[in-house]
């Protein structure tokens, strides 16, 4: 985006990643802040959840099971358990980037 010069050129914005609402620069970052740290929050419990719900799935004794084989059932049972993994492993990453865009469009909204 650019904005006008004095001399009627343009020149890039130099405006704050985070959108202001016109509350002043420390409270909207603190605002900014307190949102991120929210958010980081919900999706590492999120990722948390979804890996119970995996090792939940998992097969267990006296589950009926149709006609899969105990190999089936064996192997189904190493799928749930790695990708319960997986998602606990995603939980302990934080998405800053992805995280920073949402955080600022929240805060567009709010001051809009």
């Amino acid at each position: 985006m650019t904005g006008p010069t004095m001399v009627g050129m343009s020149a890039p914005e130099t405006r704050s990643p985070l959108p202001a609402t016109g509350r002043g620069h420390r409270l909207d970052a603190f605002l900014h802040d307190a949102l991120f740290e929210v958010f980081l929050a919900a999706e590492r419990q999120w990722w948390l959840k979804r890996a119970d719900e995996f090792l939940a799935a998992r097969p267990t004794p006296g589950d009926f099971t149709g006609e899969a084989t105990r190999a089936e059932l064996s192997a189904q049972w190493r799928r749930l358990t790695e990708i319960a993994r997986a998602c606990r492993a995603r939980a302990e990453v934080s998405p800053v980037e992805d995280l920073r865009e949402d955080v600022a469009n929240v805060l567009r909204e709010v001051a809009a």
